[in-house]
């Protein structure tokens, strides 16, 4: 079985179009289909299948997605799971991956039947995203359900050859030579910054971009700069508050998410904030004060946040055998 892969360097944004889609069972949706290859890798592109590929897929998905080749599960919650699945198209495996979710409750079951739901808002996110030049994986295919309990299918591209920061700080830093921390730390450091500024200028806020929620390509900076890519959507919004509130809240979250890994390091915090404040024209003498604060705020939002874990799959760990 061969799968096709893809380039985790920045894509460019196609043009996309948004195709109706009925199937058996009364399930209706949409289909986001590109005019053109995004990944320009010559592979079969997902967003390009023609509806008919794209209705035996969905049948499958709705009906029985456990037998799709490559299934596994990646993350779950009481209310939605999300797999990877490599359907067989032409004789070629996509990798795609889909999210399922079902609404609780009545006010939950309106909003999601007047568009409102939260795979709108992953769309329409994903699509904000792209427009900011933050990278992010494509929507493909949004189903629903027509019966009284909604049930909602969302299918995405996988994005291969990524691994979240969680486990770069944690696993896999540690195990390359020394010397060569400072390097890979400062591409690191300044291509999280340029991600940060982007979703502010871009008037975008994300409440849980913690180190596992930070998707990295080519973390190890071999041959080429890295990238991040922000593939959990759901935190995404707009942003209506104070600007000085909506650029620390994202800091200390993301501090708070690496206190204790030996690998990072005060300073490491320190550079980052003073990186940061200096990219959006801050004064950086300011980065002191701002230091303290946001080294309480993240000790004492990291004892709350453990306290109420909930039982799901975190982080991302696919292909993590970079830089060893």
């Amino acid at each position: 079985m061969s799968v096709t892969s893809q380039s985790t360097a920045p894509v460019e944004v196609a043009r996309t179009r948004v195709a109706p889609i009925a199937l058996a069972g009364g399930w209706r949706g949409s289909l986001f289909r590109s005019e053109e290859n995004a990944a320009k890798t010559g592979a079969l592109d997902p967003s390009r299948l023609t509806p008919e590929q794209w209705r035996s897929i969905l049948e499958q998905l709705t009906e029985n997605p456990d037998a799709f080749p490559g299934h596994a599960v990646l993350k779950y919650a009481a209310d939605a799971e999300i797999i990877r699945v490599q359907p067989q198209v032409q004789g070629t495996a996509i990798d795609l991956v889909c999210r399922r979710s079902q609404s609780r409750g009545l006010l939950r079951y309106i909003r999601n039947r007047l568009g409102l739901g939260r795979n709108h808002a992953i769309v329409s996110g994903a699509q904000s995203l792209h427009q900011a030049g933050i990278n992010t994986a494509r929507p493909l295919a949004l189903i629903e359900s027509s019966g009284v309990s909604f049930d909602a299918w969302l299918v995405m591209e996988y994005v291969p050859n990524v691994v979240d920061l969680d486990q770069v700080a944690l696993r896999l830093l540690p195990r390359v030579a020394t010397h060569r921390h400072r390097r890979i730390k400062d591409a690191l450091l300044a291509t999280i910054v340029e991600c940060f500024v982007a979703l502010e200028r871009s008037g975008l806020a994300h409440r849980d971009l913690k180190a596992s929620n930070i998707l990295l390509g080519n973390w190890s900076f071999d041959s080429s700069p890295p990238t991040v890519w922000i593939l959990d959507l759901e935190g995404l919004r707009r942003s209506s508050r104070r600007r000085e509130a909506r650029r620390l809240k994202p800091l200390m979250r993301l501090a708070s998410s690496l206190l204790g890994y030996a690998s990072v390091t005060r300073t490491d915090h320190a550079r980052f904030l003073m990186a940061y404040l200096e990219s959006v024209g801050e004064q950086e003498p300011r980065w002191r004060p701002l230091y303290r604060q946001l080294a309480g705020e993240a000790g004492e939002y990291g004892q709350r946040s453990r306290s109420r874990k909930t039982h799901k799959l975190d982080g991302y760990v696919e292909d993590t055998h970079h830089g060893s």
